[in-house]
């Protein structure tokens, strides 16, 4: 994020209960950028007080400023002189490039291993074996319990099991992209419904992966789910996370306008909320990119694609923790939380928001995820190797 023009607004005497305009620069509009370009406003005290410093912020607005057109196409980012290489053993599929490997489980059809410049990225998840999953739930927040949760759990939404259907790995001779395409079946046990999922992993020469998800629900399915999005499984050591979008504190669909957007940076333990009763937390909505790194500064980079429902552009969600969602669900102290030798990221395409069921109404309806056909991508690039 770059300052494109800062300055001082001179604030004249405004008495109680009356109020003032301000003039603002013109020239502050006059920065039409291809890029997202933001006018932040912020009030603070000009002199230290008995309850707060000086420059202590009061309160703050942010607006976004229209963007200028394109005049030409920027080049792929994916262009590279390398070539890749798929080999297929028994169970595991391995596509390699010059400081690169990933691999997949050809009985799971998941992506279970990448490894970049010897450097561990994604590692098999301890419970599931899958390094990147699809996934549905979330642990259950207070509010939940008293009306989303009986009825998730009745859908057995918490339980959810996985079918191979078939997986095709092509090698694109033009563009040396290695395209695996699986088509699974998520499913509870017993019950008549399930989502027909077609994940397609784009692996580029380069070591990047994007990875494009479409679901389609069928039989007799729920109106509404916690969340969409993939489920990730990562070294404990990467544990150091930038990102670009409201923070730094936590934000949810109908919890977030007190979010300023700009370049947040936190370790994984410090992005927790520690609830009394643990329980679903950390949630960060509307990011433009991320990146999950060790202290040296080797990791990934997370940017979203487009969401196919009324959503436009490609911002996404995303939280990452030591605990599972079960750990949340069955602690009913922090003290009772038992961590994960792992770093667990979950990156959303949608998320449902929190409500106050607890104490008054359930979760708006516009603030719901609903269960419909829909896709999602993102792109995951390995940076500082």
């Amino acid at each position: 994020m770059t300052i494109l023009e800062a300055g001082e607004l001179s604030i004249p005497h405004v008495k109680a209960r009356q109020r003032s305009e301000i003039q603002i620069s013109e020239s502050v509009f006059s920065h039409a950028e291809t890029e997202e370009t933001l006018l932040t406003i912020s009030f603070r005290l000009k002199s230290a007080t008995t309850w707060a410093e000086a420059s202590h912020e009061i309160a703050w607005w942010q607006h976004k400023l229209p963007r200028r057109d394109l005049t030409s196409v920027a080049q792929s980012p994916f262009q590279s002189i390398h070539t890749l290489e798929i080999r297929d053993l028994q169970s595991v599929s391995r596509i390699s490039g010059s400081n690169w490997e990933v691999k997949f489980d050809r009985v799971q059809g998941y992506l279970i291993s990448w490894i970049s410049s010897d450097v561990e990225l994604l590692q098999p998840d301890s419970h599931t074996g899958a390094a990147i999953r699809p996934s549905f739930w979330r642990a259950p927040t207070d509010n939940d319990v008293p009306i989303s949760l009986p009825y998730w759990r009745r859908f057995g939404l918490d339980n959810i099991t996985s079918q191979l259907r078939s997986l095709k790995i092509i090698k694109d001779e033009k563009t040396g992209v290695a395209k695996v395409t699986t088509h699974t079946f998520l499913s509870p046990p017993i019950l008549a419904w399930g989502y027909n999922v077609h994940t397609i992993y784009s692996i580029h020469p380069s070591g990047s992966i994007s990875v494009e998800v479409k679901l389609q629900p069928t039989g007799s399915f729920p109106k509404t789910i916690p969340r969409v999005g993939l489920d990730l499984s990562l070294p404990k050591v990467l544990d150091e996370i930038t990102w670009l979008g409201p923070g730094p504190g936590e934000s949810y669909p109908d919890k977030c306008r007190s979010q300023k957007i700009g370049i947040w940076s936190k370790t994984v333990p410090e992005l927790q909320v520690a609830y009394e009763v643990p329980q679903e937390n950390g949630n960060r909505m509307d990011t433009r990119w991320m990146t999950i790194t060790r202290a040296v500064g080797a990791g990934i980079k997370v940017t979203g694609g487009a969401v196919s429902t009324e959503k436009k552009g490609t911002e996404f969600q995303w939280g990452a923790s030591r605990h599972t969602a079960a750990s949340l669900e069955a602690a009913r102290h922090p003290c009772d939380l038992v961590e994960e030798d792992a770093t667990l990221l979950r990156l959303n395409a949608e998320v449902s928001g929190v409500g106050s069921a607890a104490c008054g109404p359930g979760v708006s309806a516009e603030f719901e995820v609903q269960c419909r056909e829909m896709s999602f991508s993102f792109l995951l690039e390995p940076i500082g190797l």
